[in-house]
């Protein structure tokens, strides 16, 4: 390992990257590819000359990453803000392999779908970035390629200038995980119209998961994609404690292709904080807040509340809506409901839920996932569905009050024995075709 280097557009010394003294004025104009482990220290007002070409910046491709970090070279204190730049015109600003970067301003000047590329390399050398923001020109995005994680990551699009159709950010063909933690975007005043959008993948091709947490997405305008992909994409996004642009659109070419959004606790300027929004390929699934139907829920002391923020509670239900693509064995499920259970031998467990007509046991069920064998911590499996070959039976079963027009008043109730005290676990199953079902969301035990 050479290094470690160091990176100061105003020292005065040598200009070798020995030392902070001898720092290095520009890092283009050296760039060496960097070794595992190799360090990089950057003064927190570097700011690197624009540069007329496309520019890499290259880690290892084995062993341990490589690490940037900006730094107060007054104080030695990590101070975010060193800037890296190739906006002398529209030019490509690429970051390659496993290299974990902390504080760094990265800027290109491309226009263009790839202006920026974070790429990480094999699977087991997925890098990670803290603090650190991307900025690109006009309708440019960034290419996300196996990173593992963004942690407070800055979008800023100052320069973009064009009302760019290009999405904020693009995740890479066959992207297996990524975690985008904090940060924001900010400065998207001219990301106008329809053509904005947040995330892009490569067309008809997975995903993976994403999980995007506490990330604020407010300064997209309204009507802003949350995906552009293409009819056959798949995989997993999940939105959680996020603040999203006023208005957004889950496209519908996405969720044919079987795409699945989970939306939890996040607002967009109307919702309640307690905002559950799920979109896939069977149905969607909304808290009743969200839902715009906050007055349907079962009352009395089984109904299901949530503390409303304001020294009182608020009493909801799931609204679980199945599309024109459910069916009785490719259902639309329902988030797990947990139940600590300390009483051991013949146990109820119920589900409550209400609907505008009449159902039956392969239309709405509820599955019980419950401790069954003495000694074991391995699962037992009951439910309320009717057996594959069993014909369908209409629900008989009335219980509770549902306080709106709700004509169909059920409990679905799991018998069982339970032989070890545990967690009990319980969710509701949809299998018919444009179905719309209310569910209490908590477990009722006798």
């Amino acid at each position: 390992m050479a290094g470690p280097y160091y990176v100061d557009s105003n020292a005065t010394g040598s200009n070798d990257g020995t030392s902070k003294t001898n720092a290095w004025t520009s890092w283009w104009t050296n760039n060496p590819t960097l070794a595992a482990g190799e360090i990089v220290y950057y003064a927190h007002n570097h700011e690197e000359g624009n540069v007329a070409a496309a520019k890499t910046l290259t880690g290892p491709t084995a062993g341990e990453p490589a690490y940037l970090y900006s730094i107060n070279f007054s104080t030695d204190v990590y101070t975010p803000g060193a800037q890296l730049k190739t906006t002398g015109g529209a030019y490509q600003l690429l970051v390659t392999n496993a290299v974990n970067a902390y504080g760094i301003v990265f800027e290109s000047g491309a226009t263009t779908t790839s202006a920026m590329s974070l790429t990480g390399g094999a699977s087991d050398k997925e890098p990670q970035h803290i603090d650190c923001t991307y900025k690109t020109g006009s309708s440019g995005t960034v290419v996300v390629t196996q990173m593992r994680r963004l942690i407070n990551p800055t979008r800023d699009l100052t320069n973009d200038s064009s009302g760019a159709s290009n999405a904020v950010w693009r995740i890479a063909t066959g992207y297996r995980q990524l975690e985008i933690i904090g940060g924001s975007v900010i400065n998207a005043t001219n990301r106008t119209g329809s053509t904005a959008k947040y995330l892009q993948n490569s067309e008809d091709d997975a995903i993976g998961q994403i999980v995007i947490s506490g990330h604020d997405l407010s300064a997209l305008p309204s009507a802003c994609e949350i995906l552009d992909a293409g009819a056959a994409s798949s995989g997993n996004i999940s939105f959680n404690n996020c603040k999203l642009p006023s208005t957004y659109t889950v496209p519908s070419t996405a969720i044919a292709g079987s795409m699945h959004f989970e939306f939890w606790q996040c607002q967009n300027g109307e919702n309640d904080r307690l905002g559950m929004d799920i979109y896939e390929l069977c149905g969607t699934i909304k808290d009743s807040i969200t839902a715009g139907a906050s007055t349907v829920y079962l009352t009395g002391t089984n109904g299901a509340v949530v503390d409303d923020g304001n020294g009182s509670t608020q009493a909801f239900s799931w609204v679980m809506a199945s599309s024109a693509y459910c069916f009785k064995d490719k259902p639309l499920y329902s988030p797990w409901i947990y139940l600590w259970n300390d009483t051991t031998g013949t146990r109820n467990f119920d589900l409550y839920v209400g609907a505008g007509e009449t159902l039956d046991d392969k239309e709405v069920w509820a599955e019980c996932e419950y401790l069954g064998t003495t000694g074991s911590e391995q699962f037992s499996l009951a439910t309320t569905k009717a057996g594959p070959v069993t014909a369908a039976a209409t629900i008989t079963t009335t219980g509770g009050t549902w306080n709106a027009t709700v004509t169909e008043e059920y409990y679905l109730r799991n018998t069982v024995t339970v032989n070890e005290k545990g967690l009990v676990r319980v969710r509701a199953g949809v299998g018919g075709t444009s179905k719309t079902i209310y569910i209490n969301p908590k477990i009722i035990a006798s």
